[in-house]
C-alpha cells in the first residue's frame, strides 16, 4: 500500500487532531489488548510490539474478533495476522512470552515506546515504562488508569477481580477503546507526567441508568 492511499485513509480524522502514538508496547493481547491494538491500528499507529505466552482458546472468542481457527494459536500470532489484515503496512514485533522474561537487551530498546498493561493479573509491571497505561475489567465494571499507584486503585476489590470472570464483548472493548483515546487525545507528545495519577472506574450497569435518565435521547453527562 503506496503512502497516498493510507493519506486518504485517515484524511477525515486530521482536522480532530488525532496524533496516535507511532510506537507501543501490547503487554497481554486478551479481550482488552486486542482491542486496544486493533483501535490504535486503526487510528494511526505505525508500529506495535505484542507480548503474550497465551493461546488463543475457545473461550476469547465472545470478546474478540480471533477467528475460530485462530484457537490453539499463539495470541500474538493471531493478532498479529489481524492487525496486518487491517494496515498491511503496520511494523508489528511478537514475543510469545511473559512481560517479565523478555531479555533487557531487547526491553531496553522499548524506552520510547507507550506501554499498555492489558494483562489479566494485578501486579506491577517491572522493568517497562514507569508510567504504564492499565485497563481491565471484572464483568460489567471497568477500571482504566494512568500512572497506577497499583495499592490505592487495587484496594477494593470489586473492580479488579481479572481471572477467570464472567466477560463479554462489550466491557473488553470498551476500555481498549479507552485506552486508544487517551493515547491518541490525552498525552502531550505521548509523554507521562509521572507526578500525575488519573484513575476511571465505570459499572456499566449505572452507566445504563445514567444514560436513560437523558431526556429525548440527550445525554447530559458521564
Amino acid at each position: 500500500m503506496s503512502d497516498e492511499p493510507i493519506d486518504q485513509i485517515y484524511a477525515r480524522q486530521h482536522s480532530l487532531t488525532v496524533t496516535p502514538p507511532d510506537h507501543v508496547v501490547i503487554v497481554g493481547c486478551g479481550g482488552v489488548g486486542t482491542w486496544a491494538a486493533i483501535f490504535l491500528a486503526l487510528a494511526g499507529t505505525k508500529n506495535m510490539v505484542l507480548i503474550d505466552s497465551d493461546l488463543v482458546e475457545i473461550h476469547n472468542l465472545n470478546r474478540t474478533l480471533f477467528r475460530p481457527y485462530h484457537v490453539g494459536m499463539r495470541k500474538v500470532d493471531a493478532l498479529h495476522e489481524l492487525l496486518l489484515d487491517i494496515r498491511p503496512t503496520l511494523t508489528v514485533e511478537t514475543y510469545p512470552m511473559r512481560s517479565d522474561n523478555i531479555p533487557d537487551m531487547i526491553r531496553n530498546q522499548w524506552t520510547s515506546h507507550v506501554v499498555l498493561d492489558c494483562r489479566d493479573e494485578i501486579s506491577p509491571l517491572e522493568g517497562y515504562a514507569e508510567t504504564p497505561v492499565n485497563g481491565g475489567y471484572d464483568g460489567r465494571c471497568i477500571t482504566l488508569s494512568v500512572n497506577p499507584r497499583l495499592n490505592d486503585i487495587f484496594a477494593d476489590s470489586q473492580f479488579v477481580q481479572y481471572r477467570i470472570t464472567p466477560s463479554y464483548v462489550v466491557p473488553a472493548a470498551l476500555i481498549g477503546l479507552f485506552m486508544a483515546n487517551h493515547l491518541c487525545n490525552g498525552i502531550d507528545n505521548h509523554v507521562h507526567d509521572p507526578s500525575q495519577e488519573w484513575v476511571m472506574n465505570i459499572d456499566l450497569t449505572k452507566l445504563n441508568e445514567i444514560l436513560l435518565q437523558g431526556s429525548n435521547g440527550v445525554i447530559y453527562g458521564v
